[in-house]
């Protein structure tokens, strides 16, 4: 089976580029003529929400793609959001916690991107923390409706 990397072509459409033989194919070509077929799934439970960890990465960084691809396999594509702007991946992780299996990184690779939350490896995880933080509070009704009397 050729090795394949999926890449988007001049007009923005994803595909499979074939370096041994320089050709971008379209997804159902690639699995139809070549018999392409991913590496490991992209999709993985929902993570509880408690926010989202947010990294820019340079796409010249040795780091970001052996990330994106730990990413996706790992925390899967619903919990995760990815955005490309010019010369950066701009990367929201939800937060939370999951096994952190080496594929070419390691935790402190990534630090110097972490634009907000924390970020730490502990007893062999990735754990994602947010730095927004959700409270709520319980009044007694007649405090509630004197405060919106006042306002």
């Amino acid at each position: 089976m050729p090795e394949a990397r999926v890449i988007r072509n001049k007009d923005n459409e994803w595909g499979f580029y074939l370096a041994n033989i320089q050709k971008w194919l379209p997804f159902e070509k690639g699995i139809r003529e070549y018999q392409l077929k991913p590496v490991y799934p992209i999709h993985q439970f929902n993570l509880e929400y408690k926010g989202y960890v947010q990294l820019e990465i340079p796409k010249d960084a040795v780091v970001l793609y052996p990330f994106v691809d730990y990413l996706y396999e790992t925390w899967g594509m619903e919990n995760m959001r990815l955005r490309e702007q010019d010369h950066t991946i701009l990367l929201f992780i939800r937060a939370g916690e999951r096994p952190l299996t080496t594929k070419g990184f390691f935790a402190v690779n990534i630090l110097p991107f972490l634009i907000k939350g924390d970020t730490y490896n502990e007893e062999g995880h990735l754990i994602f923390r947010s730095s927004y933080r959700k409270t709520s509070l319980e009044l007694p009704i007649d405090l509630i409706r004197k405060y919106y009397r006042i306002s």
